[in-house]
């Protein structure tokens, strides 16, 4: 299965881990060395990166739940065809269920902290 997954996860950390990395620092460290417009680009590029990673680490958690586009020579994995590999059977709906998940949780861990900060007596904008 190394052979499946692990240009998979090679995948995540050349497009998704770099990215996000590359950006976090600005994102986390630039609040008064750079402008605003330039943070919000970061925070924005770390969020597409986050995204990138959710599609490649579960398109390697789904190939590993229902896996297709391989076959099996003396014992090993081989794969075939990188696109049903990647977009096997459960992979949509996995990647519908996490996406909806992570931004309903987002969403609401925005509106707890803005109620909270509410009842504390905060109206900072």
């Amino acid at each position: 299965a190394g052979a499946v997954t692990g240009p998979l996860l090679a995948y995540e950390v050349m497009t998704a881990f770099f990215l996000e990395a590359g950006f976090l620092g600005i994102m986390l460290f630039g609040w008064n060395k750079v402008g605003p417009k330039m943070h919000f680009f970061a925070t924005l590029m770390v969020a597409i990166g986050t995204i990138i990673s959710m599609f490649w680490i579960l398109s390697s958690n789904s190939w590993m739940q229902t896996p297709q586009g391989f076959a099996i020579e003396a014992g090993r994995v081989i794969p075939i065809d990188w696109w049903a590999i990647v977009f096997n059977p459960s992979f949509l709906y996995r990647l519908a269920h996490m996406g909806m998940a992570a931004f309903l949780v987002s969403a609401l861990l925005v509106a707890a902290t803005g109620g909270w900060l509410l009842l504390q007596g905060r109206r900072d904008p």
